[in-house]
């Protein structure tokens, strides 16, 4: 029990360095400090931030953590695939592990909310 604390919090603190990491760049451009790449400092914030959410809800919630760590997971393939299939440089081998990561987190996520026949008894 001691050690899953630990690592919990742990996470929580690393969720909060990465969310802090966030803030200061987005501030950065806030004060107008970046005159080049801004729009990819950006999203690379934006990014940060939204990577850093199941962490800071890990020691809260194992429940809503999973949850966010599912949802960061769909969004990073809808960002994946939106940037195979927009980009005129991707090869037909990136399409198609982006495909295939989609469509194995699809599989996966729906094996885990089937529910158990042993529930059923």
């Amino acid at each position: 029990m001691r050690g899953t604390t630990f690592l919990k919090w742990t996470g929580f603190f690393a969720g909060c360095v990465i969310a802090l990491e966030a803030m200061i760049s987005m501030a950065m451009l806030g004060m107008g400090e970046v005159s080049r790449g801004a729009s990819f400092m950006l999203a690379g914030s934006i990014t940060a931030m939204i990577s850093a959410t199941p962490l800071l809800a890990l020691p809260f919630s194992m429940r809503l953590a999973r949850l966010a760590f599912v949802a960061l997971l769909f969004l990073f393939a809808a960002g994946i695939l939106w940037l195979v299939f927009t980009s005129t440089r991707a090869q037909w081998t990136h399409q198609l592990a982006a495909i295939a990561f989609a469509v194995l987190l699809i599989i996966r996520v729906g094996l885990k909310m089937r529910p158990s026949p042993h529930m059923s008894r």
